[in-house]
């Protein structure tokens, strides 16, 4: 079996790469970048349709990991990449599309696969890039049969070169400067380690499932108790972690989503992989 892994040189993309060259269940593993200095991948752009094109047709794999993302222009990457991708599959092909709880943007929280999901307001500095996230589950399920969508939290960790994600990068240089740190006590997201991640899809790749599927620990945090425990498991003065809230007239003024935690007991049931708790 074939598997292609799209945004291998990515945070996670890296990880599922990583995973899989070590797996021997699979025949060929294939990881795609943007970027042509990185050794061992195919420096791909999926935005170009028929250079994705003749690559495709010469690996022609039985799994396609969408593990590929672009902060500041994701719609035309899930407008223009992913509708190539689409057009292209077999539909016996496995798609595996790793999505955002951003598309929860009611603030109720605890959402399980089958909660009805909304575009971020446009007052939000993150609903192009969730709302072109929610675009792409739309198509895949008008264009595609054999998929499963991964809904997750922020992703933290470390990536292959043991540097950590931007959150904790932060969160360090803040209190290794002694500098106060205020973070939301009351902003509620299910944080996912990155590797844990990694690990399901992998872990997926044998499992015949298709539909939704929630990804995550059972607990959810805010970003001030996400702050306190990672300041503590990185031996970090956690007294400069103060807690702040937003009041709830800015968030709907924003557009932000005060709780957009997740109901993994699917995945729990689902999966051997074991998510961690922060």
């Amino acid at each position: 079996m074939r598997v292609l892994v799209l945004g291998a040189s990515g945070f996670l993309g890296g990880h599922v790469h990583h995973n899989l060259l070590k797996d021997n269940r699979f025949k060929e593993i294939v990881g795609t970048s943007k970027s042509s200095e990185i050794e061992g991948l195919y420096n791909i752009d999926i935005n170009n349709e028929k250079k994705f094109g003749e690559f495709y047709r010469k690996y022609n794999p039985d799994f396609v990991i969408w593990a590929v993302m672009s902060a500041d222009n994701e719609e035309t990457l899930i407008h223009t990449g992913l509708k190539h991708l689409l057009n292209r599959m077999d539909k016996q092909t496995k798609l595996i599309y790793v999505s955002t709880d951003g598309i929860f943007s009611s603030g109720q929280g605890c959402f399980d696969e089958y909660a009805a999901l909304s575009y971020l307001d446009t007052h939000n500095p993150l609903s192009a890039y969730t709302n072109a996230k929610l675009d792409g589950e739309k198509m895949i399920q008008k264009g595609h049969r054999n998929y499963i969508i991964l809904r997750t939290g922020p992703l933290y960790g470390q990536d292959l070169n043991g540097n950590w994600d931007f959150r904790v990068l932060a969160l360090q240089s803040a209190l290794t400067a002694n500098t106060p740190y205020k973070r939301a006590d009351n902003l509620f997201k299910t944080f996912v380690h990155v590797e844990d991640l990694a690990h399901a899809i992998s872990e997926l790749l044998s499992i015949d499932y298709i539909g939704f599927l929630h990804v995550g620990p059972k607990t959810k945090e805010s970003y001030y108790t996400f702050s306190l425990k990672m300041a503590d498991k990185l031996k970090l003065d956690h007294t400069l972690i103060e807690p702040d809230r937003i009041p709830i007239k800015e968030a709907i003024r924003r557009g932000v989503s005060l709780d957009t935690s997740l109901n993994t007991e699917k995945c729990s049931s689902l999966l051997k992989t074991k998510f961690r708790e922060v």
